[in-house]
């Protein structure tokens, strides 16, 4: 019960694992163990002392195996590698608005608080950059995953 963690010694924290039968124990004090050690690393968004798994089981799952997601994140994310800093990051934040909503211009303009032209020109980039694979499925869940791996790991980036 939440209301029994509350009086945690301070400067403690606590990871609860997902609820599950005895037999599956050792897998929910796994989950825990991993949510303690990401959130000790800034890599899990744990605003109190409690971490609840069940909060975080997409962080816990894109980040169960950091080698092959930074793979991923390097191999899909390739065509941006040869971008500066700064653009790079603001090819980014548009690939990853574009994959997630498939939105027009000015859609995607208001949800990055952009000016549609500005987005159509990165979209236009974004197309020499990445070709057909922005029409393919699998390729968008591909780069929508790269471009969250970037941010879960930002040393990947």
């Amino acid at each position: 019960r939440s209301s029994d963690l509350g009086g945690l010694p301070p400067g403690w924290t606590v990871a609860v694992g997902p609820l599950v039968p005895p037999s599956e124990a050792p897998e929910s004090f796994r989950i825990a163990r991993r949510a303690a050690d990401l959130a000790a690393r800034g890599l899990l968004d744990a605003p109190g002392p409690v971490i609840w798994c069940r909060d975080h089981v997409t962080t816990l799952l894109l980040l169960a195996d950091e080698f092959l997601l930074a793979q991923l994140a390097s191999t899909t994310l390739e065509p941006l590698s040869g971008l500066s800093g700064r653009r790079r990051e603001q090819l980014a934040e548009t690939l990853l608005a574009l994959v997630r909503t498939r939105g027009s211009a000015p859609e995607l303009g208001r949800l990055l608080d952009l000016h549609p032209q500005t987005v159509r020109a990165r979209l236009k980039k974004l197309a020499e950059l990445f070709g057909d694979r922005l029409d393919d499925p699998a390729e968008r869940l591909r780069l929508e995953l790269a471009l969250l791996a970037e941010r879960a790991l930002p040393d990947q980036g």
